[in-house]
């Protein structure tokens, strides 16, 4: 399993963030494996628990807080390991909104 928290680029932690492992190589590549929702405090704790290898950890916060998805790389080095992974920090969302021509 992993373990972490989520806060926002001034550094408040950030709830109803989902999260979502996947593995980076082999037949479940892009599959999610296991899956937290953070708590109140930015808090995370993924389950089931996975084997050792290489993944993927996926971030999207809730769409009302104009944060951008993330994602970063973490590695179970022994099956069963739970690892705790560095605080992620969600940037804000840029939006770019085109001009409406009408003809």
């Amino acid at each position: 399993m992993f373990a972490g928290k989520v806060l926002d680029s001034a550094g408040n932690p950030v709830a109803g963030v989902n999260v979502e492992v996947v593995a980076r190589v082999g037949l479940a590549q892009n599959v999610m494996l296991a899956s937290a929702t953070t708590d109140a405090t930015g808090v995370y704790t993924t389950s089931p628990g996975l084997t050792a290898g290489n993944y993927t950890l996926r971030f999207t916060p809730p769409s009302s807080s104009n944060l951008a998805s993330s994602s970063i790389n973490a590695t179970i080095a022994t099956t069963g390991t739970d690892v705790t992974v560095p605080d992620v920090r969600l940037a804000n969302e840029q939006l770019v909104y085109l001009p409406v021509v009408r003809r």
